[in-house]
């Protein structure tokens, strides 16, 4: 989903880290490369019961408007299984 107003940015922030969700992608950098006044963060990518190794937004690659974005994660440890059929995680 695309965040554009900034209000919709502080929403998504707010609900996801609610619920455990964290990100390496910085929350004040634009992921898009339209050039406007305001910076738009419009893609995300979220983890919950995985460590982020790293992360960030490719600027370098011009096939869309919206920059990649990449994530290095780390598996194992003792966070909570992540169950795919609902929305929430079982500990």
């Amino acid at each position: 989903f695309n965040t554009i107003k900034s209000k919709d940015v502080r929403g998504c922030i707010k609900l996801f880290t609610g619920e455990d969700f964290t990100t390496p992608i910085p929350h004040g950098h634009s992921t898009s490369k339209a050039v406007y006044v305001l910076k738009f963060k419009l893609d995300w990518i979220w983890l919950r019961g995985f460590e982020a190794g790293g992360g960030g937004i490719v600027r370098r690659v011009g096939l869309s408007d919206h920059w990649p974005l990449w994530v290095k994660v780390k598996l194992g440890g003792g966070g909570p299984r992540v169950d795919f059929d609902s929305t929430k995680s079982r500990r």
